[in-house]
């Protein structure tokens, strides 16, 4: 097997080869296609994600005891000491 590797815009589902490889038309090639991940994508699936575990937490009232957040912090942190 042989490896090539460059990089292309993929316009309307077309892939264009670069011309220094047309004389490989008609063989059968594996692709492969990897791209750099559209960070406003990602950040929008995590804040979706992150939303969706506070509305559970927030619907099974986890914590209604917690009368002073701040100091309930600095109590969890001083455990880790």
């Amino acid at each position: 097997m042989r490896a090539i590797e460059f990089t292309a815009k993929i316009k309307n589902g077309i892939i264009q080869i670069p011309e220094k490889y047309k004389k490989m038309a008609d063989q059968l090639a594996r692709i492969i296609i990897l791209t750099d991940e559209i960070e406003s994508d990602k950040t929008s699936q995590d804040k979706e994600a992150i939303q969706s575990v506070l509305n559970k937490l927030r619907s099974k009232k986890v914590f209604q005891k917690v009368k002073d957040p701040i100091s309930w912090q600095r109590s969890i942190r001083d455990e880790w000491n």
